[in-house]
């Protein structure tokens, strides 16, 4: 495990490293320069690797794996693992993507100019493709189902709360932006932030638990991208 730990180690910190590529929020009353791009950069980095970890103890103890990159480091090839995964990827990654539409579409009123500030396209698909995944699927998701099965017995059950639990806490996880964008939030954005995030990360969870890690990771790949080409069609990238 301990070549899978530095390839997703290494897929993490690239996609917190285009965060240096956004604009420090507003809100945060800090001057939008490199070097505190780098230091908003630092807790992200740190929760990647600490959840490359947990994953690492956590995701094989209880099924969960990201079994074509396991292939690849054993010298094997990943094609049947990846190939078996397609159609769901695709399914969910659509399905995600009209998610995003739509919670742009309800949250482009309360956000004001913030709206057309949305993150770079390499920091959408590094960072919200890769480095999400690997903190709350590979991470929390795999610690929440290792934790449920110590108290349930062996049953899916475990795996829809890990699924849950995660998907809720990657929501949530989305608030601070929101904070650091909007003075005051109103009740509807934080309702709607928290519903459009648990919806997309429950479709990756289920990704994940049932074809690994890199399924969910091509989904939320895949999301971002097809909203960017939206937007971009729309003249709104």
């Amino acid at each position: 495990m301990t070549g899978l730990a530095i390839v997703l180690s290494a897929l993490g910190l690239a996609g917190v490293a285009t965060l240096l590529m956004q604009p420090v929020p507003p809100l945060t009353g800090l001057p939008d320069v490199l070097t505190n791009r780098a230091l908003l950069a630092i807790q992200p980095a740190i929760l990647t690797l600490i959840c490359v970890g947990i994953g690492v103890f956590a995701a094989p103890r209880v099924g969960l794996a990201a079994s074509g990159l396991a292939a690849l480091l054993a010298g094997d090839s990943p094609w049947t693992v990846w190939r078996a995964a397609l159609v769901p990827v695709l399914a969910v990654g659509i399905c995600a993507s009209a998610v995003i539409l739509i919670y742009g579409i309800l949250s482009a009123p309360h956000l004001g100019e913030a709206a057309g500030q949305g993150a770079p396209i390499l920091s959408r698909l590094l960072y919200g493709g890769l480095t999400e995944e690997i903190i709350a699927r590979w991470g929390v998701m795999s610690l929440l189902v290792w934790l449920a099965l110590r108290v349930l017995p062996e049953s899916d059950l475990a795996y829809w709360i890990g699924i849950a639990g995660a998907a809720l806490l990657f929501a949530l996880a989305h608030l601070p932006m929101i904070f650091a964008l909007v003075a005051a939030p109103p009740a509807g954005l934080i309702l709607t932030v928290i519903a459009a995030n648990a919806l997309a990360g429950a479709g990756f969870g289920w990704l994940f638990w049932r074809h690994g890690l890199e399924a969910a990771m091509a989904a939320h790949v895949l999301a971002h991208l097809v909203v960017y080409v939206g937007q971009a069609l729309a003249g709104r990238a």
